[in-house]
């Protein structure tokens, strides 16, 4: 074990603090032996110096491994973040800032919102943000584990997914290209509902009611504002977002599944 006195630390900023809602640890990450620590508004992290001075670089590789995590978390916390350039602490006590160009900042214009329901003798039987927080977790390990093996497919869905949040009038048509970037990746629809298990009703559902939006806007001779949903509710909104989520997560856990796959070909 290397003595501790010889490691660089790495600190990053992000928006909001609570952007993880609350101290959240990654063990797995591209560098070995680098563990994460995220919590009020800061990611800490720290290397071996022999390391960084092997791969000066090697910010970009932990500044990418961090982007990615909080891009994955997204998907369920729908949360927009900024995410600042890292800050080094070396062993001699020096500091250094690696500058970006800027800080990332990626928007969303939709904030969840936390239930908890106790029984008669207060007990919590139900805690929507700790079932969040868990499921955001996973959700940023999966998109970091395989983002690299098809970054125009998952990069293209999760932008899809964040513009679907921005901008209201459009939510359906963005959330359905979802969908057809999945369609396009495995050359048709049905063997994108194969290949990623997903149900003929929930493929279809995006398609019919993106129809149906746009069916009644040119029934009402309306143009679009970007704002109106003539014939579909709240409640049809919410499942058409469900299910686009889950697309972009069983096509993570797809990717991941072919990494199992090739690695026990190899062995």
């Amino acid at each position: 074990m290397s003595d501790i006195s010889k490691n660089i630390r790495f600190e990053w900023s992000y928006l909001p603090k609570d952007f993880w809602g609350g101290k959240t640890e990654f063990t797995k990450c591209i560098v070995e032996q680098c563990n994460f620590v995220l919590v009020d508004g800061k990611a800490y992290t720290k290397i071996d110096s022999e390391i960084y001075d092997s791969d000066p670089t090697i910010h970009e590789q932990l500044s990418q491994q961090l982007e990615s995590w909080f891009c994955g978390a997204q998907v369920t916390n729908r949360k927009s973040f900024e995410l600042s350039g890292p800050m080094l602490y070396h062993p001699d006590g020096q500091r250094s800032l690696i500058s970006r160009t800027g800080h990332l900042h990626v928007s969303i214009n939709f904030l969840p919102f936390d239930v908890i329901i106790r029984d008669e003798k207060g007990n919590i039987i139900k805690d929507s943000k700790q079932k969040r927080v868990e499921e955001q977790k996973r959700t940023a390990e999966l998109f970091a584990k395989v983002r690299h093996l098809d970054e125009g497919t998952t990069d293209r869905i999760h932008k899809s997914f964040i513009l679907s949040t921005l901008n209201s009038g459009y939510e359906l048509n963005h959330l359905y290209d979802i969908r057809e970037a999945l369609k396009n990746k495995f050359s048709s629809d049905r063997k994108a509902r194969n290949k990623l298990k997903i149900t003929k009703r929930q493929w279809s559902k995006l398609g019919i009611l993106t129809n149906k939006r746009t069916e009644g806007r040119h029934r009402e001779g309306r143009q679009d504002d970007g704002q109106l949903y003539e014939n579909i509710t709240e409640g049809e909104l919410d499942e058409v977002r469900e299910i686009a989520r889950n697309m972009m997560i069983k096509y993570f856990e797809h990717l991941e599944k072919s990494i199992h796959l090739s690695l026990c070909s190899e062995s």
